[in-house]
């Protein structure tokens, strides 16, 4: 799939180049979140308005980013704080700041299940063969995607703001910037914990065996997230993502991994993705996109195409 480019916005960057990009609007306030579907050929989009919107990404047969625009769904009471697509993308799963989940019916926008355990606001949820949540009440919920009851809670003294679940295992932090790690065979003791932020750890991603955070003291580091380390060996990684701007709005400030495991990407209080090289922890480009904050990245499956969402009520799709 190619992307059909639309708007051209003049970009600062290390090789001071401009490049072309696609825009949708149709929020009303900032979008905190968005994803790509399995396929690449959709996205999904949730914002403070309460409102998820779907699009479709561009091709020969549509002309504008209105048509792109295919459809919302309303149901949650407050502001939409994560996305996750089904593995066959025909369902949407939805985590709010009203203390709940839900999952979407896509075909008919209707809501099929009301996930309830938390007691404040979700800030993030992950999906894998089992689903993870995390809220502002510290608890880490572990649930069976076609049931609304929690199969398992791990309980924290402080709010936890991004989770990652994968190949049964799951990895949280929050304001107390600990990484934690469990298996969700046995959530009764930690598999490891490290602490090397100073302050709120914003997001957290996964490329294979290596865990990558991101935090409001303006930096990123990465972990060996296996099970088991061997003795004398750090399972915290040397390397040193600085300079983030991570301004004063306190927004969640999401970063993601490409699927090769050598960019990093996180959104900025600069208006920027900021692009990290992650052999050499140097910052390779700025990438110039929205009028504010940028809140939420995340990556095209197949392409290099990213999008970016932003305190100015857009989402913006580029080729990287």
């Amino acid at each position: 799939m190619s992307l059909v480019k639309r708007q051209k916005v003049e970009e600062e960057n290390h090789d001071d180049t401009s490049y072309e990009a696609l825009v949708f609007e149709g929020h009303e306030g900032p979008v905190i979140t968005a994803k790509f579907s399995g396929d690449g050929k959709f996205v999904a989009s949730g914002g403070l308005d309460r409102q998820i919107l779907l699009w479709v990404l561009p091709n020969e047969a549509i002309e504008t980013e209105t048509e792109a625009s295919i459809g919302s769904i309303s149901g949650h009471k407050n502001g939409i704080t994560s996305l996750m697509w089904s593995s066959d993308d025909s369902h949407l799963y939805s985590s709010s700041a009203d203390s709940t989940l839900a999952l979407w019916d896509l075909e008919t926008g209707k809501k099929l299940l009301k996930f309830q355990g938390h007691k404040s606001i979700v800030n993030q949820l992950d999906l894998d063969s089992q689903m993870a949540s995390v809220g502002d009440d510290g608890k880490c919920l572990i649930w069976d995607p076609r049931s609304k009851h929690p199969v398992a809670s791990i309980e924290t003294n402080y709010p936890l703001t991004s989770v990652v679940v994968a190949d049964n295992r799951v990895y949280f932090s929050g304001i107390d910037p600990t990484i934690h790690a469990y298996d969700l065979r046995d959530t009764e003791k930690s598999l490891w914990e490290e602490t090397v932020h100073k302050d709120t750890v914003t997001s957290l991603s996964l490329n294979e065996s290596t865990l990558f955070s991101s935090s409001q003291d303006g930096t990123l580091r990465s972990y060996d997230a296996q099970a088991f380390v061997a003795q004398g060996i750090s399972r915290v990684k040397p390397e040193i993502y600085a300079d983030l701007d991570t301004g004063t709005e306190n927004f969640l400030l999401r970063s993601t991994v490409n699927r090769a495991g050598d960019r990093l990407f996180c959104g900025s209080a600069d208006k920027t993705v900021t692009v990290w090289d992650v052999h050499s922890a140097r910052i390779v480009s700025k990438l110039a996109s929205q009028s504010g904050t940028i809140i939420d990245v995340d990556l095209h499956p197949t392409e290099n195409i990213l999008l970016s969402t932003s305190v100015d009520g857009t989402i913006l799709i580029r080729e990287y």
